[in-house]
C-alpha cells in the first residue's frame, strides 16, 4: 500500500517542473538577505514581553488564555512583516535613508516599554523602569517636535 503511494507522489512531482518556484524562492531570499539579525533580535523582544507578561499574569493568579497567546503570534507576524515591508520599499526605491532600522527601533521601543511594565507590575512599581523609558521617550518625541518646528504649529 505504501509502495503505490510512493509511487503516485513521485509521478506526480517528475511530472511537475519545481524550477521556477525554487527559482523564485531563492530570489525572494536572496532580495531579504542582510534581515536575519534584526528578525531575531525582535523574536528575542517579543519572547521576553510574552515571558514577562506570563509571569505577571501568574503571580496575579490572572486567567492564562489561548487567546492573548495567539495575540502574541499575530503581533509577531504583524512586527516582521511591516519591518521585511519598510526593507522591500527602501530597498526598491534605492533610498539611503535607513528606513528599516527605524521600523525595528519603534518596535523594539515598544516592546521594551511593554516588558518594563509587567517588570514593574511585578515588583509593585519598586524599579520604576517604565516610567523611566516613558520619560526618556517623552523627552526625545520633545526634542522631535521642537526640531521639526511643530511647536510653534501648535502655538498658532
Amino acid at each position: 500500500m505504501n509502495s503505490k503511494l510512493l509511487w503516485i507522489v513521485n509521478s506526480v512531482v517528475e511530472a511537475v517542473n519545481l524550477q521556477p518556484f525554487v527559482t523564485l524562492l531563492l530570489g525572494i531570499c536572496s532580495w531579504f538577505a542582510g534581515t536575519r539579525e534584526v528578525l531575531l533580535v525582535m523574536l528575542f523582544a517579543v519572547m521576553a514581553d510574552l515571558a514577562t507578561g506570563l509571569i505577571r499574569a501568574w503571580k496575579e493568579k490572572r486567567k492564562i488564555t489561548s487567546f492573548r497567546l495567539r495575540d502574541t503570534v499575530i503581533k509577531l507576524f504583524l512586527y516582521c512583516l511591516t519591518y521585511l515591508l519598510v526593507f522591500a520599499i527602501a530597498k526598491a526605491t534605492l533610498w539611503n535613508a535607513p528606513l528599516a532600522n527605524v521600523a525595528a527601533s519603534l518596535v523594539l521601543l515598544t516592546e521594551a516599554v511593554s516588558v518594563c511594565e509587567n517588570v514593574d507590575a511585578m515588583t509593585g512599581g519598586k524599579l520604576g523602569l517604565a516610567a523611566l523609558l516613558k520619560r526618556i521617550r517623552a523627552k526625545r518625541m520633545k526634542q522631535v517636535e521642537d526640531g521639526l518646528g511643530l511647536e510653534e504649529e501648535k502655538k498658532k
